[in-house]
């Protein structure tokens, strides 16, 4: 989707979209947090944490998930 079509007018936009449906579904169901699990690189942490999600680390010292409390 973020590719393909080329003239797709939300390109660019799906990680956005998809951070804002998973806000409003935890909301809904008034959970107060978010977690990501099974990252699959140190890159993904660097941009998850651009959108206000902590990395919390296993004893290996590696991200074993990343957690955005809800206001």
């Amino acid at each position: 989707m973020e590719a393909n079509p080329v003239d797709n007018p939300i390109s660019g936009q799906i990680l956005d979209i998809t951070l804002y449906a998973a806000d409003l579904y935890a909301k809904i169901n008034t959970t107060p947090e978010i977690w990501l699990c099974t990252l699959v690189s140190p890159a993904h942490v660097r941009l998850y944490e651009q959108r206000g999600f902590s990395p919390h680390y296993d004893r290996f010292d590696e991200c074993a998930h990343l957690l955005k409390r809800l206001k």
